[in-house]
């Protein structure tokens, strides 16, 4: 962990090779490589993906499988290979609903620009909003993701009306975070709905310009 820490990633990897396939050795290994600066490198990345793989090969707990599996696709994506890591995180989120990895998995998802998998992915944005309170911040990104994945998944017209019922209902989305109001503005522009939700404005008055009149 020491040499992951100070940025000897080649050092780290080989020493980590080095250890027994021990769940009780390899788990404190692989938390304090999540920990390592420019642990994103793809350098680095390579070796946080086989440790994880390592891991998976043992027995361990559903817990730490669940995190060793988290892991392996957060080093997957940083290596750009995210059809592999919104797989991983798919299989994580359909076992229950985590709202971090439910946003790990949709920037995966919409990295690996594939039609089928945003189809797939829909299924736990539905189960992540169903977690939540209805209208709540976590339900809000989570109805942000599953419109955006109908309408990578081809289903525009259904993306369009859940749009138009989700600020229908909720007028200016007052509960999304930042982040969230930007997702629902960029979807508004996208499919043509009004737009004005980044700025929390009311439905009535979150419309485009028209045109100027001269």
């Amino acid at each position: 962990m020491t040499a992951a820490l100070r940025g000897e990633f080649d050092q780290a990897a080989t020493l980590a090779a080095r250890l027994p396939d021990d769940a009780a050795l390899l788990l404190p290994v692989s938390a304090g490589w999540e920990r390592a600066p420019g642990r994103g490198t793809l350098q680095f990345a390579a070796a946080r993906s086989a440790l994880a793989e390592r891991l998976l090969k043992l027995s361990l707990s559903e817990t730490e499988r669940r995190t060793a599996r988290v892991r392996r696709a957060s080093a997957l994506l940083d290596r750009g290979e995210p059809t592999a890591a919104a797989n991983d995180l798919l299989i994580v989120l359909a076992a229950g609903h985590d709202a971090e990895v439910a946003e790990l998995a949709a920037e995966a998802v919409a990295r690996s620009r594939s039609p089928q998998l945003a189809a797939a992915s829909l299924e736990a944005w539905r189960k992540a909003e169903a977690a939540e309170p209805d209208g709540s911040a976590n339900w809000l990104a989570a109805r942000a993701r599953r419109i955006a994945g109908l309408h990578a998944a081809g289903r525009t017209d259904d993306a369009a009306r859940l749009l138009s019922v989700t600020k229908l209902l909720h007028p200016g989305v007052p509960a999304a975070s930042p982040e969230t109001r930007r997702r629902f503005a960029a979807l508004a522009r996208t499919l043509g709905e009004p737009t004005g939700i980044a700025h929390g404005l009311p439905h009535a008055d979150a419309r485009r310009p028209g045109p100027s009149r001269r």
